[in-house]
């Protein structure tokens, strides 16, 4: 469950730079098609279903995992937002904060973490018992309806009209409506239900209970339930004159009924924003054909920009050492020396761009291995508290480390701190990390799972790879 709860919030934070940008341009198309806003919307929503990793050169996303998944099991916790200055500002208080205690087995993240998701979990079960408490207290009060046409509902109990049900919607609206009102109030409903916004609105409200923690999202929901009804009105109002636009606004204005903020239902005609609604009916101007090419334009570079992931960086390319400038010295004895001094010098900014992309490698590497995966094992990286690389490729070695992982079972949970990455490279190539125990714990941990490889403890794991431990720390051998 904390993995999830980990890849939800990087969800929720990639999808906020998506929120913050069409909060923004609703400012500049004020005067575009209302659809649009909702087709912005939609793309917010589509970011928070789907985690796209579509690379891309344009994308605006500084980083599309600012949580590491395996943070719990961080020597030394970091996030990567992809902003520098934030990072050098937040990774230090993160690090001192929740950095491992070697004198107690477990990490404080461990700890964190599965509360925190606890309390996501409650907070959605929360959200979804008001939607349905709400839904039947709503089917209670309208039970007592008459028909007065094609789905069409009249209650005495009903102070203003609304569309109810997603799958057989209905429209009910008050008894006292007059018959005026009654038209323009029908027209509206109806264009919701074409629309299908009697669906799109518990869908963000659904998208809601699950990133509610959020308050970008609670923001975009609430002008999403804006945003749709003036969509709507736009919709019925395209064709009417002046007269017809002004009686529409009036019946807004009679059918203004105070409500909740947020609501999962139901659709109301006069529910959210009336004299922003009345204001935009009696200034509507049928967009030229042009503005609406240049709005759809904006929208694909909205998508282009926010729906697509950074590139990674790209592993430094390794120095040509045939490559040593300054004059051929067939031709010129007299500069040999100034030439070998290059040479060295460049073999030199070989040797440590090669460790450097040996590092780079092995900490992008992000594939979680479990005992099926370790197999025809050619290597081992291990990564030491005092940041160098420790590797093994002796075969013998290798072997007992391979039959002693590989034959691990699955637990349930270790309380021992796991802040080592362990690399395992395979002989097609394929790089894998796992995280061992570092107490005495005989279990290491990948992708979220606990697998114990057996024995009194985890002594002979350790010798067998010639480096010592110290609690959470482990070093070369003396």
């Amino acid at each position: 469950m904390s993995s999830i709860f980990l890849r939800v919030i990087n969800m929720s934070i990639s999808a906020s730079w998506l929120i913050m940008a069409v909060v923004v341009l609703r400012f500049f198309l004020k005067n575009a098609p209302k659809w649009i806003r909702c087709f912005l919307w939609g793309l917010v929503a589509f970011k928070l279903v789907f985690p796209v990793t579509i690379e891309s050169a344009v994308s605006l996303i500084p980083s599309n995992e600012t949580i590491p998944y395996n943070i719990a099991m961080q020597a030394k916790p970091t996030i990567n937002s992809g902003i520098n200055a934030l990072d050098q500002v937040v990774n230090p208080i993160v690090e001192y904060s929740f950095a491992p205690n070697p004198l107690t087995s477990a990490n404080p993240l461990q700890i964190i973490i599965p509360i925190a998701a606890l309390i996501w979990i409650v907070g959605m079960v929360m959200l979804l018992i008001y939607a349905f408490v709400s839904f039947i207290k709503l089917k209670m009060t309208v039970g007592a309806s008459i028909s007065i046409g094609e789905n069409i509902m009249a209650c005495d109990d009903v102070k203003a009209p609304f569309i109810l049900g997603v799958f057989k919607p209905m429209i009910y609206v008050p008894s006292f409506m007059t018959e005026d009102t009654l038209e323009f109030v029908i027209a509206h409903e109806r264009t919701h239900i074409k629309r299908l916004d009697h669906w799109w609105k518990p869908f963000g409200y659904l998208l809601l209970t699950i990133y509610w923690f959020n308050p970008l999202c609670w923001l975009a929901y609430i002008l999403l339930c804006r945003d749709i009804e003036l969509a709507c009105d736009e919709k019925v109002i395209c064709n009417l004159d002046k007269q017809g636009k002004a009686s529409y606004s009036q019946a807004l204005l009679s059918s203004n009924y105070p409500r909740k903020k947020i609501t999962v239902c139901p659709l109301a005609f006069g529910e959210i924003g009336v004299k922003e609604r009345v204001k935009a009916v009696l200034n509507y101007k049928k967009p030229a054909f042009w503005m609406i090419v240049v709005v759809i334009a904006i929208c694909f570079v909205v998508a282009a920009c926010f729906l697509t992931s950074p590139k990674r960086g790209e592993i430094p390319q390794e120095i040509n050492s045939e490559e040593v400038g300054g004059q051929d010295a067939s031709e010129n004895a007299s500069n040999m020396e100034e030439i070998i001094a290059q040479e060295d010098n460049k073999t030199e900014i070989l040797q440590e761009t090669v460790k450097e992309t040996s590092e780079t490698s092995l900490e992008d590497s992000n594939i979680g291995f479990s005992p099926n995966d370790i197999k025809s094992v050619v290597k081992i990286d291990i990564q030491l508290t005092d940041g160098d690389i420790q590797s093994i490729t002796d075969e013998d070695v290798l072997l007992k480390m391979e039959e002693m992982l590989s034959n691990a079972t699955e637990i349930s949970e270790a309380g021992c701190p796991f802040p080592i990455p362990m690399y395992i490279t395979r002989k097609d190539g394929t790089v894998g990390v796992i995280y061992s125990a570092t107490d005495s714990c005989d279990t290491f941990y990948s992708e979220g799972k606990y697998y114990k490889y057996g024995g009194s403890d985890n002594s002979e794991f350790w010798s067998l790879l010639g480096l010592d431990i110290d609690f959470g720390d482990v070093y070369r051998k003396e």
